[in-house]
């Protein structure tokens, strides 16, 4: 039997955790982009261009980029970034537009780019029990990722995953109706595990931040 590609196992491992799994997954990578990033290649001139060329990451992305920290790395680059605005508008002649095209973010860049890898591998191997299984008896996929996962897998197997959401999403709707229920001035029953069923329900549905 071949060997499985890494993703087909992290996927698993992500399985056993809260929320979407891809979702899960790409919020790791990136994490771990940009901390190589901004700790081990914040000289490599290959790199500070691409990040000059997107005006660093995203609104999105310089969030966590914030929160890793890392102050001597961001001067560095941001410096540069600077540099680049400034000289774009000294060209620009009073006008407030440079015409000049930002580039995507690299980090949006590594969503694309892991997101249909680990959907791909999800897909190749959906027909094993291990696997289906797990995607089956865990909160499931948000529902962006489930959308794309459908579009990848053979009639049946969307019949079979189709099913299976719609269990997971008829106990979170029951849930939801616990949240109204309880939140009535009348009643006295406290709350049990549907407590953060309004924070699963938007995240099922929009999937995660990254």
């Amino acid at each position: 039997m071949p060997r499985k590609h890494i993703a087909y196992y992290r996927i698993l491992e992500a399985l056993d955790k809260p929320g979407c799994p891809v979702c899960s997954l790409v919020e790791e990578d990136i994490r771990k982009r940009v901390e190589w990033i901004f700790h081990e290649h914040v000289n490599d001139p290959g790199v500070r261009r691409k990040l000059v060329e997107s005006r660093g990451f995203c609104a999105r992305h310089n969030e966590i980029l914030l929160e890793l920290g890392h102050p001597l790395g961001v001067a560095i680059i941001y410096r540069d970034i600077v540099d680049s605005i400034s000289a774009d508008l000294e060209r620009t002649s009073g006008s407030s537009r440079s015409g000049k095209q930002r580039a995507k973010c690299l980090a949006c860049e590594l969503i694309e780019r892991n997101e249909q890898q680990y959907l791909s591998v999800a897909a190749e191997h959906f027909s094993e029990e291990e696997l289906r299984a797990g995607i089956l008896a865990s909160r499931g996929l948000c529902i962006p990722h489930l959308q794309k996962l459908l579009g990848l897998l053979s009639p049946r197997e969307q019949n079979e995953l189709k099913r299976g959401v719609l269990l997971q999403l008829s106990e979170l709707r029951s849930e939801l109706s616990e949240i109204v229920r309880k939140s009535d001035y009348r009643c006295e029953e406290p709350w049990g595990s549907e407590g953060d069923a309004w924070i699963r329900a938007v995240r099922k549905v929009s999937g995660c931040s990254v």
